[in-house]
């Protein structure tokens, strides 16, 4: 089987498609995107491997998030091994908001296989 190449504007693509089904909550589109050992890193200095590990986590924090939130992609920086999302996520009961700065990398097959999160600033907006 040929290599396929994924360019870095198909890659946006896959990280704003990856943005919309996280704020949807929508875990067999996120499942449709993982590869089978992708790795989950974050702030916390937690790291998990394993597609039903990371969605695991995915699902306790939709289960510890229950007010809605929505995901602003303020940049997509992209580099051939990479694609870096500034990200603003705010929560709309709570009045309250979040930068994160995430590194997504894919396979070879075009899927996310890496996922790492820093944590840019918190503010409350009340």
């Amino acid at each position: 089987m040929k290599d396929v190449v994924i360019d870095n504007v198909i890659k946006s693509q896959l990280v704003e498609d990856y943005f919309d089904y996280f704020e949807s909550r929508d875990i067999s589109a996120l499942s449709d995107m993982f590869a089978d050992d992708i790795c989950l890193s974050d702030w916390r200095n937690e790291t998990v491997e394993g597609k039903e590990a990371v969605l695991n986590v995915i699902r306790v924090l939709y289960r510890d998030t229950p007010t809605q939130f929505a995901v602003n992609i303020n940049h997509l920086y992209e580099d051939p091994d990479a694609i870096l999302a500034d990200v603003h996520i705010s929560f709309t009961e709570a009045a309250a908001s979040t930068r994160i700065i995430d590194v997504i990398k894919f396979n070879k097959d075009g899927l996310i296989n890496s996922i790492e999160g820093f944590l840019g600033f918190q503010k409350s907006e009340k």
